[in-house]
């Protein structure tokens, strides 16, 4: 059968050298710069952050012993903008614009 011959150790200091050297050029290569501006997600809650029938959408399924401005935060999150769905009525379409809320959020139409 073939065998492999062991390399010297210069060989695999230089081979070791290589290897860390494309590694570290591949990490610098991948990274990013951040965006010029900030995205929807970043711009927090508030007016900025949210457009008016999201912001209604969300006031009104905030928990009562929740203060408002840490629910929208918590909102602000899109880990949890996904896993909290929001409530929505028929009244609520009735004088919202159902086209002009958020899609990033998940609805959920109850009576």
């Amino acid at each position: 059968m073939n065998k492999m011959k062991p390399m010297k150790s210069g060989n695999a200091i230089r081979m070791g050298c290589l290897v860390l050297l494309m590694c570290a050029c591949g990490a610098k290569g991948m990274a990013q710069r951040p965006p010029a501006s900030p995205s929807p997600w970043e711009k927090g809650p508030g007016v900025e952050g949210f457009n008016a029938a999201t912001l209604a959408v969300l006031v009104a399924n905030r928990p009562k012993d929740m203060v408002e401005a840490d629910w929208l935060k918590l909102m602000a999150n899109p880990l949890n903008a996904v896993l909290y769905p929001l409530r929505v009525t028929q009244e609520m379409l009735d004088t919202l614009d159902g086209r002009k809320m958020d899609l990033r959020y998940r609805y959920v139409m109850v009576e």
